[in-house]
C-alpha cells in the first residue's frame, strides 16, 4: 500500500508539472479541472513545485463569467536551471544546452574521428564540469545522449562507435558529476519528437525510420516508447531478404537501402568508387 501511495504521488506530480509545462500559464484550479485531480492533491503538489522554485507565479488570470476572484497564474520557471543533450557518433559530438522550456544556450561540435574513446569522454566530461550555470539557480540538472545502436535499461549493448559497447557511460558520467544521465537510441528519439511536437498535434502511435549507416526505427505505441526485448524492437535494419536475382542469396535491408547502400549504388552508375 505504501508503494501504491508513492507510485501514485509521483504520477501525480509528474502530471501536475506537465500541466504548467505545456498549458502555462495556469491556474491550479485549472490543473484539477483537466486532470480530474481534487483540488487539494493539486494545491499540495502546486505548493511544494512553488517552495522549490521550479515554477513561479506571475500575477492573476481572467476571472470567470460568474465573477469571483482572479485565479493566480503559475508557469514554468524557466531560470531554474538547465540541460545538456549530447549527439554522438563514430567521427564526432554534438553538444547542446537548453533551458527547461527548450531555449536553445549553446551549440557546439566536436570532431573526435582522430581520438581514442577514452579522449572522448574525456572530453565531454570536460565540457560539462566547466560549463557556466547561465544565470540559473540549480546550473546544469541532467545529461541526454543519442547514439546509434541499442540501448536496454540505460546501458549500451550494441553501437557502431568502438569501444563503448558495454561500457556503463550513464554510470560513470552519473558518478563524475553526479546529476541524472540518459541515455537513448537516436530513432527512438526521433519518435518522442514526433509525438510531443509535431505541429501542435498529439500522436498516440508513431514510427520513425532513421536511415543512416542502418536502418532503425523508433516505435511509440498508446503515448509510450516500446523499445520490445532488450531494446531490440526497431532494429529492422538486420532483417534478411532474399535476392530475387541471386539464387539461395540472403542479405539484409541494410545492405540495400542503408545510407552507405544507397550511395554506393550512385557511385556505380556514376561510373566512380563508393570511397572516392
Amino acid at each position: 500500500m505504501i508503494i501504491n501511495k508513492h507510485v501514485m504521488r509521483s504520477t501525480n506530480e509528474k502530471q501536475v508539472l506537465q500541466q504548467v509545462i505545456n498549458e502555462g500559464p495556469i491556474s491550479r484550479s485549472q490543473i484539477s479541472r483537466n486532470l480530474s485531480l481534487n483540488k487539494v492533491t493539486v494545491s499540495d503538489i502546486y505548493n511544494q513545485l512553488l517552495r522549490t522554485q521550479f515554477i513561479k507565479e506571475i500575477g492573476c488570470g481572467v476571472s470567470t463569467k460568474n465573477g469571483g476572484r482572479k485565479p493566480v497564474m503559475a508557469e514554468l520557471n524557466v531560470n531554474y536551471g538547465f540541460v545538456a543533450s549530447i549527439d554522438m557518433s563514430a567521427d564526432a559530438i554534438k553538444l547542446m544546452y537548453s533551458r527547461l522550456n527548450g531555449k536553445i544556450l549553446h551549440f557546439q561540435s566536436f570532431k573526435t574521428s582522430d581520438m581514442t574513446l577514452t579522449d572522448v569522454i574525456d572530453l565531454i566530461e570536460d565540457q560539462l564540469r566547466n560549463v557556466d550555470d547561465y544565470g540559473t539557480i540549480h546550473g546544469l540538472m541532467g545529461v541526454a545522449i543519442a547514439l546509434d545502436g541499442i540501448i536496454y535499461e540505460n546501458k549500451i549493448l550494441k553501437t557502431p562507435i568502438k569501444g563503448l559497447t558495454h561500457f556503463d557511460l550513464a554510470k560513470y558520467l552519473r558518478d563524475k558529476l553526479r546529476i541524472p544521465v540518459v541515455l537513448e537510441k537516436k530513432a527512438n528519439l526521433t519518435a518522442v519528437f514526433e509525438r510531443d511536437f509535431h505541429d501542435n498535434e498529439i500522436f498516440d502511435n508513431v514510427v520513425s525510420i532513421v536511415v543512416r549507416d542502418q536502418i532503425h526505427a523508433g516505435i511509440v505505441a498508446d503515448s509510450r516508447l516500446y523499445s520490445g526485448h532488450e531494446g531490440e524492437a526497431g532494429e529492422v535494419g538486420t532483417a534478411l531478404l532474399e535476392d530475387r536475382r541471386v539464387e539461395n542469396h540472403m542479405a539484409s535491408y541494410n545492405d540495400y537501402a542503408s545510407e552507405k547502400a544507397l550511395w554506393a549504388r550512385v557511385y556505380s552508375y556514376q561510373g566512380r568508387q563508393a570511397n572516392n
